[in-house]
Order: structure tokens, then C-alpha cells, then sequence
């Protein structure tokens, strides 16, 4: 038995609950993966994916002093330019909240208005989605990786590109006092599945990436729920809110006008500030090539839209994305929701507004005062022309990435909203 195996079955002994999955590439620790599952029966769950990353994740009953001993186990792509290279005391930092047992929904205190997240030490940096388990399952046919927490009225939470579900960190753990929250990857994202490329993008429709949510909800014993969006996963939201009406309670949108009202507004200023909409819908595999050569570079010029430096994301969040980018098929399906984008997920839109398909339920639709959005468009006036039940919104002091650069605007807002 190797180190990792000899230590973690250690803590097997000691009845510590283990949830094996998440960060740590299953083939370099399969062996002990499946070592610790044997031991540990009875007194903990371990779940890996086929080709998934791994991540332990303990309960509270677990002390700081029983830690130490296992902060050299994990190989972690989160902590990545750290002092002491790949290896960092995952295991502390993704301890479960108190009453919290693994595999389950953490208790996050339920009810009231948001109250302050626990820090970890060293200038009480909040912990990254403490209290949150990190799983993946099978909804629609597709593995979708994800995490939940909370407990309350289900709220669902979609990320952006070229981000995954890490992008939430700032206001999930607040959100889970009062929801029970599910912030998955979305298809073709992050660590979740990426369908092939095909010649027409169909596997990226956004209608066929809206059932995937819709099916890991049911699965999750949520018919219905609050949808809270960002970027993509904001497109994702309105045409699932589309397709599905009675599925969705609220939608929140953040940063974006509906897709068709994009293209039947183009403009020089919009060609040239969201050049990457006609750079990634190229045909595959040019735009793959290119990206490809060096992913990370890529991904700081995607990102800056306005002015920012490499800290700017939390160092566990941008480790997660540019691990997900440097997965294999990630950068492809990236490309295929652009090029649906531009073709089958037009046709869809178009055969929505001809049926007078329209948002029925809440909507509150958010933009950064510092982006793209305001300059360009009367964004309310935009939105009453696809929703026909309420709707309210207005601007967050941000750039394009609002709940990662203005979280308490973000969530002031989710709370009087939701």
C-alpha cells in the first residue's frame, strides 16, 4: 500500500466519513482509492468518476490535529503556483459544517438573511464552498459534476465560459443558508461530459444542454426550482425557463441579453468587443488549434475584458478553470456551444418568438456598469421583449464577473429577488 492509501486508511480507521471525488485525477490514486472504499465501509461513501478528478472531503467530527497528518496526500491542480508546488492541506479546507454528514447536504444554518462564512486562518480567508459536497452523477445520459449544500427551496446556479461552478465560491456557501444549492458544470464544461463534436454543434444546442439540468434536478427530487445564471449558463437558463416553464420558479440572469437580440444588433463595437463569439464558432478545428497551443495564455486574454491581473480569480477557482481547459475535449465543446450559438440555437430562438414563447416566471436581469452591456444596449428594454411576466434589474458595480468581483451587490440583490 502506498503512502496516500496507508494514510488515508488511517483515517478510515479512525471513522473519519470520507467522499472520495473531486480534484485528484482517479488514475494516480486508484489503487488507494479502492483500498480506503474497502476499509471504510460503513463509515464512509467513496464515489469516483471514470476519468474524473478526486477530492476528499471531511466531516466535522474531523480536528485540525487529526488533519496534519494527511496534508501531503492530495495532488491538487487548485493550488498550483503555491508555495510547496502541487500539495496543500486540501482536506482541512473542505471540511463539512457542523451536523453535516459527507455525501448529504451540509447544514448551513437554514432561514434568515445571510450571516458571515467561517474563515480558515491567515486573515480569515473564507473557505472555498465550505460545507459543500463535490460529486458527480449521471443526469440525461451525460456525467455532470457538481456541488450542493444547503437546505431550503432548491436553487440552481450556472456558470459561465470559460469557467466552471468554482465561479459561485463567494456566494454559494452565503446562498446555502437559505436553498439548497446545486452549482453543477455544465455540458461540455469544466469536469462534466463533452458529447462530440458534430457537424451541426446539436449536442451543444442550449436546449440539450437545459435537459441535462432539468434531469439532474428530478434526480435530486427537485421538480422545480430557481435558476441563478451567468454568461453561457445564463443562455443555458433562458431557453430552459423556455422549454421548461413549469420547471423554473425565478430566473436571475447575469450579464447577458438573449443571444438572437445579440446578433440582430450587431454592430462594429459588438464585432470587435465580443470578437470571440465569431472567433470560437469557426469551424473545428481551427479556433481548437489556436487556443490549444497555450491554454493559460488564452485564458488571461479571454478573461480581460476589463483590466485585471492573474489574482483577480481566487487561486483555487482559476486553478480549477485551467484545469478544466486543459482537459481533454474542453476547449472543443467550448467552441460547440459558440457555434450553436450561431446556428441551431438560432433556429430554436427564432421558432420560440414565432410561437410567442416568451419568460413567464420573475426575472431579475443583472449587468456589470463596468462591461460591455450598458454601453451597448437598453438592456430592460431588451429583456420586456422575451419576458412577459415581472421583471426587474439593473447594474452591479463590476465588470463581466459579478459574483466574483462584487458578491455583496450580488447577493443584496439575490435577497430581495429570490
Amino acid at each position: 500500500m502506498g503512502g496516500a492509501a496507508r494514510a488515508l486508511a488511517a483515517f478510515a480507521r479512525q471513522g473519519v466519513r470520507l467522499v472520495l471525488s473531486g480534484h485528484l485525477h482517479v488514475g494516480d490514486v486508484a489503487e488507494p482509492a479502492r483500498e480506503v472504499g474497502a476499509r471504510a465501509r460503513g463509515t464512509a461513501a467513496a464515489t469516483t468518476a471514470a476519468e474524473g478528478p478526486l477530492t476528499v472531503v471531511l466531516s466535522s467530527t474531523t480536528t485540525s490535529r487529526r488533519l496534519r497528518g494527511a496534508e501531503r496526500l492530495q495532488r491538487d491542480p487548485h493550488c498550483a503556483g503555491r508555495r510547496g508546488g502541487g500539495l496543500r492541506p486540501c482536506l482541512g479546507r473542505h471540511a463539512l459544517g457542523r451536523g453535516a454528514a459527507a455525501g448529504n447536504d451540509g447544514d448551513a444554518g437554514g432561514g434568515g438573511r445571510w450571516r458571515a462564512v467561517a474563515g480558515c486562518g491567515r486573515g480569515e480567508t473564507p473557505m472555498f464552498f465550505e460545507g459543500f459536497t463535490l460529486e458527480t452523477r449521471t443526469a440525461n445520459g451525460q456525467q455532470i459534476r457538481l456541488r450542493r449544500a444547503g437546505h431550503g427551496p432548491p436553487l440552481l446556479l450556472l456558470h459561465g465560459n470559460p469557467q466552471t461552478h468554482a465561479m459561485w465560491h463567494k456566494v454559494a456557501p452565503m446562498l446555502a443558508q437559505r436553498f439548497t444549492v446545486i452549482a453543477p458544470d455544465i455540458r461540455g464544461y469544466g469536469f462534466s461530459a463533452k458529447p462530440p463534436v458534430t457537424p451541426d454543434s446539436r449536442h451543444y444546442a442550449k436546449r440539450e444542454m437545459a435537459k441535462d439540468l432539468v434531469a439532474l434536478m428530478r434526480d435530486l427530487g427537485h421538480e422545480r426550482f430557481r435558476v441563478v445564471s451567468h454568461d453561457r449558463g445564463a443562455r443555458v437558463a433562458h431557453r430552459l425557463t423556455l422549454d421548461h416553464p413549469a420547471a423554473v420558479g425565478k430566473l436571475c440572469t447575469m450579464d447577458i441579453i438573449p443571444t438572437l437580440a445579440h446578433f440582430e444588433r450587431t454592430t462594429m463595437e459588438f464585432a470587435m468587443g465580443y470578437y470571440h463569439w465569431f472567433f470560437l464558432a469557426q469551424p473545428h478545428d481551427r479556433p481548437e488549434r489556436m487556443i490549444l497551443r497555450d491554454t493559460e495564455d488564452w485564458f488571461d486574454l479571454h478573461t480581460a475584458r476589463e483590466p485585471k491581473d492573474k489574482g483577480f480569480f481566487h487561486p483555487e477557482a482559476r486553478a480549477d478553470y485551467l484545469a478544466a481547459l486543459r482537459r481533454a475535449g474542453t476547449v472543443s465543446a467550448i467552441c460547440e456551444d459558440y457555434r450553436a450559438a450561431t446556428a441551431i440555437d438560432l433556429e430554436h430562438d427564432r421558432a420560440s418568438r414565432a410561437a410567442g414563447e416568451r419568460i413567464a416566471c420573475p426575472l431579475l436581469a443583472l449587468w456589470g456598469s463596468k462591461g460591455a452591456i450598458p454601453r451597448w444596449y437598453d438592456a430592460m428594454a431588451v429583456w420586456r421583449e422575451y419576458a412577459s411576466g415581472e421583471l426587474t434589474g439593473g447594474p452591479v458595480n463590476s465588470g463581466h464577473y459579478l459574483a466574483e468581483e462584487a458578491p455583496e451587490e450580488v447577493l443584496a440583490a439575490l435577497d430581495r429577488f429570490l
